[in-house]
């Protein structure tokens, strides 16, 4: 850094006021939204900056006011510029604590700075969009009409306003009518799958037993039913999957 003066503001830094290092990068936020079965969906949230802080000192006869400056700049709480070889950022001062010694002719300093984005964040997809891009999407319907009552209240969940917003009652509701409707769709499929076990044993015994044919197809048509209520219960899995990866 010695090589490469650093400007927070109006004020230049270098020699002894200049880090010796100057950190970047940080972390994504995410959201994980976790399935009923241990499925997750994860939602990249934007970019999580760590904040900068660095130590150095002021000497001289102008160290006492230029670092009364940087303190004022603390103050105001306005966002600042800060820039050094080829990074260039926004952000603001959220600590600074100089030290007042060797008569004002020495000021150490510890500073800390909050960046903001510095890159344009995409527009935000409307509860439209979000509602038009789900329902054309899914082809399939469900059959079921207790399900698709579940999945069509979650669906239209998403309508509300700031559903989108995590921790607001919108999406909330959302939320809560998602698990629900999912829930449900978890019990059709365990449900459909013991009718069709208990309807092709049934079939399988009346072969060997030499039952009646009625008995036989009737137990064939029971096991058409049940496939028809796994079938409705997947897709509503499927739909349900999309709505919570808007969430």
């Amino acid at each position: 850094m010695t090589q490469s003066p650093l400007q927070l503001g109006p004020i230049v830094l270098s020699g002894l006021e200049l880090p010796s290092r100057m950190p970047f990068g940080g972390a994504q936020r995410l959201a994980v939204h976790r399935l009923p079965g241990g499925g997750r969906v994860i939602d990249a949230m934007g970019a999580d900056d760590r904040d900068v802080s660095w130590t150095g000192t002021f000497i001289g006869p102008a160290a006492v006011s230029r670092a009364r400056q940087l303190d004022s700049m603390r103050q105001a709480g306005a966002p600042v510029t800060l820039s050094w070889a080829d990074f260039r950022r926004t952000a603001v001062i959220s600590a600074f604590e100089p030290d007042y010694s060797a008569g004002g002719g020495l000021v150490p300093y510890s500073i800390t700075l909050c960046l903001l984005t510095d890159t344009a964040a995409p527009a935000p997809q409307t509860n439209q969009q979000a509602a038009a891009g789900l329902t054309a999407d899914l082809d399939e319907t469900v059959t079921d009409a207790a399900l698709a009552a579940s999945v069509a209240l979650a669906e239209a969940q998403l309508l509300a306003y700031d559903a989108f917003t995590v921790g607001s009652t919108a999406y909330t509701a959302a939320l809560q009518a998602t698990q629900a409707a999912a829930s449900a769709a978890a019990a059709t499929r365990l449900a459909a799958e013991s009718h069709a076990a208990a309807a092709v044993a049934g079939a399988g015994t009346q072969v060997v037993a030499g039952a009646d044919a009625l008995s036989f197809v009737s137990n064939l048509s029971a096991l058409g039913g049940a496939a028809a209520s796994m079938a409705s219960a997947g897709v509503a899995a499927a739909r349900l999957g999309r709505v919570v990866g808007l969430l």
